[in-house]
Parts: C-alpha cells; structure tokens; sequence
C-alpha cells in the first residue's frame, strides 16, 4: 500500500486480491476517507511496485518442509496415534 496525498494504492502479486479490494473500493475509500479526515480515491494494480530480482539458486526458506512439520500430517498422526517412519526401498 502507498499513500500518496490523497490517493491511496494497492499492488498486489494477483489479480484475484486486487479484484477483491476493487470491488470493495468504495466501501475502503470511505473508511480511509473517515481516518485521514479527508477525501482518499483508492486504485488497485497488479504487478510488484519495484522489479524482482532473478531468482539465483533455491534459498533455505524456499524449500518445501518435511513432512514431520505439515499441519495436515501431523493432524492424520495425533489422530490415528501412529508416527513417521523412513520408508525403506
């Protein structure tokens, strides 16, 4: 978000968040409007505000987790009382 006198700008990555703030673009610009204590227009864009840098190499936080931290797993074993084991091929 970028707040840019009495404009207020909303990028997003997808254009499914930034329809989804469009529709609700009035009811947005009124509450900002009763915050600032002045009239704000809001617009919504699609694309990063500044240019991504190409990607190097896969970074630590980028990998996926083990399957010992998936919520979903975790969940199916504290109910089925079971635990992981390597499989063995």
């Amino acid at each position: 978000m970028e707040r840019s006198g009495n404009k207020l700008t909303f990028t997003f990555d997808d254009s499914f968040a930034a329809d989804s703030v469009g529709d609700a673009k009035d009811a947005v610009a009124q509450i900002a409007s009763e915050l600032f204590g002045e009239k704000i227009i809001v617009e919504t864009r699609v694309g990063s505000a500044e240019p991504a840098a190409a990607p190097t190499g896969r970074r630590a936080e980028d990998k996926p987790a083990p399957l010992r931290d998936d919520p979903v797993v975790s969940a199916f074993r504290k109910h089925l009382g079971g635990e992981l084991v390597k499989e063995k091929r």
